[in-house]
């Protein structure tokens, strides 16, 4: 009866409005927040692993990162470094060694005597596969 004196009294005046208010859950609400937990849940573990994943990538690159300024900085204090360099083989048999030379500086590097086998040198042969000292040795008979 309340109600009905304030809709015919003019001292009083109704407007709409909303308010957050506490309501009591339904079975189809607790389904509906269930799902989404459980799927938000899922979201949170997928996010983790990629987050991981990248984390060990960008550790993996930071680790090959430092390696590279480690070796540089060492070759730098050094002043020197190991390369692969065009040599050549010289085979001394007046002298009995080989020298090796490097072809960038024509420095050598290294200096051996030589082997029996490299000592035994094929002698040089004609167009026919003859020899050519077999050859001298006919005209000299």
């Amino acid at each position: 009866m309340e109600a009905k004196d304030d809709a015919t009294n003019p001292n009083i005046k109704e407007r709409p409005m909303k308010a957050m208010l506490k309501c009591i859950l339904t079975e189809e609400d607790k389904r509906g927040l269930a799902e989404e937990l459980a799927n938000k849940q899922a979201e949170l573990e997928n996010l983790e692993n990629e987050k991981k994943a990248v984390s060990k990538d960008y550790a993996s690159r930071i680790e090959l990162t430092q390696a590279t300024i480690s070796t540089s900085s060492n070759t730098y204090r050094q002043g020197w470094e190991v390369r692969e360099v065009e040599c050549s083989e010289i085979m001394d048999y007046e002298r009995g060694e080989v020298r090796c030379v490097r072809l960038d500086t024509m420095e050598t590097y290294k200096r051996r005597k030589m082997t029996q086998d490299e000592l035994q040198y094929a002698l040089p042969l004609d167009a026919d596969g003859s020899s050519a000292d077999k050859e001298a040795e006919k005209d000299a008979a």
